[in-house]
């Protein structure tokens, strides 16, 4: 998230998230989101919160790109869903399994069982539609495109070093993508965690103003 500020140059104050010690859930920010989850913005027209909601706020009041005159904008919202309900969706079960297979208390209590087999096979679907989206190199870099470039910078922060479900060689549009990022003006003014190669071998993150995303 603080990478699309970034592209449009949005002024903005990054605060730390203390997401490992649920920070996110403290009274503060729960007033601001009841569901408590991240990441929150504060805006002039209120608190927006989630990155699905976010986007859309950037690409329509800060002038971030894909903007309401280019074409790409018409594919926004159902390219928008499908990277949040999906391929976030999916990557969150591989990511944080214990909130969805009843072994961490603090999820909730509808969280399902989860499918390793079958869940890996919704995984390489995903990405293999994330892949297809991300290879319109023509188009540039959009608010969208750094979305799944957020969830792959995660891959080795929150895997465990269990890296294997994603292949670069295997999803050349996703791997196009996390070059071209990692190169990005914005990339750099945000700090990008201090690390060398944020996107195309990430690493966990040592920065004061928590994960990027």
């Amino acid at each position: 998230m603080r990478l699309a500020l970034e592209e449009p140059g949005a002024p903005c104050d990054a605060v730390p998230n203390g997401r490992g010690q649920r920070q996110q859930r403290i009274p503060a920010c729960l007033r601001l989101d009841p569901a408590g989850q991240m990441p929150l913005s504060e805006t002039p027209d209120g608190a927006v919160f989630g990155t699905a909601a976010i986007l859309p706020w950037l690409a329509g009041r800060q002038g971030a790109r894909p903007r309401p005159d280019e074409p790409a904008r018409g594919v926004f919202p159902k390219s928008l869903v499908f990277t949040s309900n999906r391929l976030h969706a999916g990557l969150q079960l591989r990511f944080c399994p214990a909130r969805h297979d009843g072994s961490d208390p603090a999820a909730p209590r509808t969280a399902p069982r989860t499918m390793p087999e079958q869940m890996a096979a919704e995984r390489a679907r995903h990405l293999g539609r994330a892949d297809r989206n991300a290879d319109d190199r023509e188009e540039g870099v959009t608010v969208l495109k750094l979305y799944p470039g957020g969830l792959l910078r995660r891959r080795s922060p929150c895997s465990r070093g269990e890296t294997d479900w994603f292949r670069p060689g295997d999803c050349p549009g996703l791997a196009w993508l996390c070059d071209t990022i990692e190169a990005r003006a914005g990339t750099r003014a945000a700090g990008a965690e201090a690390l060398v190669l944020p996107f195309t071998a990430p690493v966990p993150a040592q920065s004061p103003e928590g994960a990027a995303g």
